[in-house]
């Protein structure tokens, strides 16, 4: 009877070390894919939200701000931006940054979470103006912190593109 009870002790004993181990590696798993993740999107992040060269773009964005959709918690980010070139616009591409209520960056499509982006293609002459809207396939965007163009295309097919693009 002793020996069952040693046997049951030690079978307990060895359930519990496994256990713990396989719970340790669980974590240690969760840890470093933790890691991972939040150092790959710091890194996208960067490369992203990088707008280098954006000051020598021929649109300057003069304003933006999130427009709420009746009947929806949906919002849609509107630009407003000016083509501050000599020559007519064919196409714009954008991106924006925006983050929750909370501060933290929005899941908006891009690889980096908190950018969005769309395009016009409508045309726009040398010292217009327009204010286009865009939706935002989320439900969590609080605030749009920065948008900037990321490429131009010219009636006469030239281009301008940001460094990072």
């Amino acid at each position: 009877m002793k020996t069952h009870y040693a046997f049951l002790f030690i079978l307990l004993l060895s359930c519990n070390r496994a256990n713990l181990n396989c719970e340790r590696t669980v974590v240690e798993e969760t840890t470093s894919k933790n890691y991972v993740d939040s150092f790959h999107n710091a890194l996208l992040s960067r490369v992203e939200f990088d707008t280098v060269g954006v000051e020598q773009a021929p649109v300057r964005i003069a304003g933006y701000h999130l427009v709420q959709k009746k009947g929806t918690h949906y919002k849609s980010v509107a630009l407003t931006y000016k083509n501050i070139s000599a020559k007519k616009i064919e196409a714009i591409r954008f991106k924006w940054y925006g983050t929750d209520s909370t501060g933290a960056p929005v899941e908006m499509g891009y690889a980096a979470t908190g950018i969005g982006g769309s395009f016009d293609d409508e045309p726009l002459e040398a010292g217009k103006e327009r204010t286009a809207t865009w939706g935002v396939l989320t439900n969590k965007l609080d605030t749009i912190t920065k948008a900037w163009p990321t490429e131009v295309v010219f009636e006469d097919g030239s281009k301008w593109e940001s460094k990072t693009n």
